[in-house]
């Protein structure tokens, strides 16, 4: 920890006065993660087609009342928080597919252009803290996962990622956090 508070000290990314560490420049920080991240392993990935009679809201209610952890991919979460509509299946993240795989009468296929739904089974369990929950208590992923996971590799997602970085740093900002934890965040 120390030798990479070293290197970003020396990049003029952060600043250390005594025990406190302060963040210089949020872009350049933002970048270096997007660089170096490395995205949770899946153990498990279904494609599945929805049954007709089961709407999506009671996949939700159950995942909940059966305590499976669970977040919209962060690909999926986007079509909730920017302005973005990209064709294809919702995307989950749960702790627990065959769980979920057991309740429904999904009809699992091999094409992801024919699923309704992909389940990934994730282990990680960061990909469920700090979630952001809708009033639909639909589960998206933070955008800092968003932003470090999902690839600019057309215009709409470019476009849909593009505000990201200064959400996320204007959250980091915030001046209840600053009051909250000044210690931590320094003084304003």
């Amino acid at each position: 920890m120390n030798k990479a508070l070293k290197t970003k000290e020396e990049d003029s990314i952060i600043y250390r006065r005594g025990r406190i560490i302060g963040l210089r420049d949020a872009d350049s920080l933002l970048a270096v993660l997007k660089k170096n991240h490395k995205r949770g392993k899946v153990v498990k990935r279904h494609y599945v087609t929805k049954p007709r009679d089961i709407g999506i809201q009671q996949i939700i209610n159950f995942m909940n009342n059966a305590d499976i952890r669970w977040s919209h991919s962060p690909l999926s979460s986007l079509h909730y928080t920017q302005n973005f509509k990209e064709p294809g299946p919702l995307g989950f993240r749960v702790n627990n597919s065959e769980l979920l795989m057991s309740a429904f009468p999904f009809e699992e296929t091999h094409l992801l252009g024919q699923a309704d739904f992909v389940f990934e089974e994730v282990t990680e369990p960061l990909t469920y803290y700090n979630t952001t929950i809708l009033q639909a208590v639909r589960r998206l992923s933070n955008d800092l996962e968003c932003y470090l996971e999902v690839n600019p590799d057309n215009e709409q997602r470019e476009k849909a990622i593009k505000s990201l970085p200064a959400r996320i740093i204007d959250r980091g900002y915030h001046k209840e956090m600053r009051k909250k934890y000044p210690k931590l965040l320094g003084k304003l």
